[in-house]
């Protein structure tokens, strides 16, 4: 969480219409253009891939979708860009339900929830953290501006994440509450991808990702989840030394060989616009088995998302072109 204090949640349905606070972070807002998101990693992060010890430009991994500010029907504010890199990265749990609730438009309106939480009872300008990783996996802009300063890699959008100790740190929000529990495979696995990109971006070590309680008096991000901080600061590690994402199993996640399809479809990564590898490859394969045929080309372009939104409609599961949680679920069937 970041140093807003919490309000009890009430659950709302889907677009979270309504002034309903959820525990950290939360409001309501417009629907969103689903279609504005953007692939945080594509070829403009390969050129400052090598500013991290270790990291291999030349095949370095494809960051996650990002959903921009405009994407979720953010308020309209005002930031400035801080000039220089930061050089720290904090993990935040919102202290929020941790909801089954995997779909893009769970992540939209958990978004605006948020934003309007931090201005409108915590007196923020804004949303307090620069990223939001959703349960399903969905990866969020939170402070507006703060994707384009990472695309540039020169600057930063000074947050509210951490009481009195802002500057220098970019901090990523989980949704979920782990003082006992752990965020979801999807969640880890997309936290992974972004704090890698962030600090491949940034030129942050992962020796400098820290926990929220690391810097004041807190319990975020929770007992069980700051434990496994460890864990992250080597995946990150390891996926910039390899240039390939490097995923560990926390515990309690179920092993691949014995997983369902339901828990491998939570596992699998989200997909959209300007995604690529064999991820992709393996979508496009299922959705052509599913009769709505796509080249396997291995990249997520027009043809795929058309094809995607074709078989979320022939669902009857809501048609947002990007392959979460739930898509996958109902492609695995075809496999």
């Amino acid at each position: 969480m970041t140093d807003a204090p919490c309000p009890p949640h009430r659950p709302r349905h889907a677009l979270g219409v309504g002034p309903a606070p959820l525990p950290r972070h939360r409001a309501a807002g417009p629907t969103p253009a689903g279609r504005r998101a953007v692939l945080a990693g594509a070829a403009a992060a390969v050129a400052s891939a090598g500013t991290v010890a270790g990291a291999a430009p030349a095949h370095a991994f494809a960051g996650p979708v990002v959903h921009t500010t405009a994407a979720w029907g953010a308020r309209r504010v005002r930031t400035e860009r801080t000039p220089g890199r930061p050089t720290a990265l904090v993990i935040h749990h919102m202290a929020s339900p941790n909801t089954s609730a995997t779909s893009l438009s769970h992540a939209f309106a958990l978004a605006r929830r948020c934003q309007a939480d931090h201005m409108d009872r915590a007196g923020f300008d804004d949303s307090g953290q620069h990223f939001t990783v959703t349960r399903g996996g969905h990866c969020l802009e939170g402070r507006t501006g703060s994707l384009a300063a990472l695309r540039a890699g020169d600057g930063y959008v000074t947050g509210a994440h951490v009481g009195g100790a802002n500057t220098g740190k970019i901090g990523v929000e989980c949704e979920g509450t782990y003082t006992e529990a752990l965020p979801t495979p999807a969640q880890y696995r997309a936290l992974v991808q972004l704090a890698a990109h962030i600090c491949r971006r940034y030129g942050i070590r992962p020796s400098a990702i820290s926990g929220h309680r690391d810097h004041r008096a807190t319990q975020c991000p929770g007992d069980a989840f700051h434990a496994q901080l460890d864990t992250l600061r080597r995946d990150v590690a390891r996926t910039l030394d390899s240039g390939v994402l490097s995923v560990s199993q926390l515990p309690g996640h179920p092993a691949g060989a014995r997983r369902g399809a339901a828990e491998e479809a939570a596992s699998l990564p989200v997909l959209g616009p300007g995604s690529s590898g064999q991820h992709v490859r393996r979508a496009q394969r299922l959705l052509t088995a599913a009769g709505h045929r796509v080249p396997d080309t291995g990249t997520f372009a027009t043809r795929t998302r058309a094809a995607v939104v074709a078989f979320q409609r022939a669902e009857r599961i809501v048609a947002d072109g990007f392959i979460g949680p739930v898509t996958w679920g109902r492609l695995l069937s075809h496999g």
